[in-house]
């Protein structure tokens, strides 16, 4: 369990504050809606 402890503080996810997540999301959400209006185009 010390291993995953030590994973998980190591990690960027434990630092992460709450501006980096929404831009994270954002930036999701935008690469989401490109790759369906791409699909959506092709047939």
């Amino acid at each position: 369990m010390d291993k995953l402890v030590t994973l998980w503080e190591g990690s960027g996810l434990y630092n992460l504050e709450l501006g980096q997540a929404t831009m994270i999301l954002v930036g999701l959400l935008l690469l989401y809606l490109a790759i369906y209006k791409s699909l959506s185009r092709c047939c």
